[in-house]
């Protein structure tokens, strides 16, 4: 029987590894990380790698998150350890895009919205990174100051909707 109601949860700290670059950069990304370049997500997706999520954030940006090796420092490629300035909130709800568009500014829609979408917007005016895993489950990248008062704003808004 599926859940009558969902939960947040805030979880601890995984490495993160923003990867930046210059022309040629996809190239560049691909080969630092061991992939062909058609393993990288494109732009507004994520791509899972085993234990490692990539993210696209920008035409010259990659988010690594998970166990992925740190790769070497090049020429081509700036690397920034992100770990300790992010957290996760996740978020699962047995209808994800009802329960997200009281708080999100994207269309929620799965047509709009669709399982491994990845989007930059805000909640309460906090700049985060969305991240729709499955049908049910949404994991939010949120600065780390910011993760205990937005999940408090956010089981704020979901209860007064009774959809936690």
């Amino acid at each position: 029987m599926p859940e009558a109601r969902g939960r947040i949860e805030i979880l601890g700290a995984e490495p993160l590894l923003q990867m930046a670059g210059w022309a040629g950069f996809a190239s560049a990304a691909a080969a630092a990380l061991d992939l062909g370049e058609r393993d990288l997500p494109t732009a507004g997706l994520a791509a899972n790698r085993g234990a490692t999520i990539l993210y696209w954030v920008a035409p010259d940006r990659l988010w690594i998150r998970g166990a992925a090796p740190m790769p070497a420092q090049t020429r081509d490629l700036c690397l920034l350890d992100l770990t300790q300035s992010r957290r996760l909130i996740r978020i699962v709800h047995p209808d994800l895009s009802d329960a997200a568009e009281r708080f999100l500014t994207v269309d929620a829609r799965p047509r709009a919205w669709p399982v491994g979408a990845v989007r930059q917007t805000q909640i309460h005016g906090v700049g985060v990174l969305t991240h729709r895993r499955d049908d049910r489950t949404l994991d939010i990248l949120v600065p780390a100051t910011w993760a205990a008062s937005l999940a408090d704003y956010l089981s704020v808004v979901l209860q007064d909707c009774h959809m936690i």
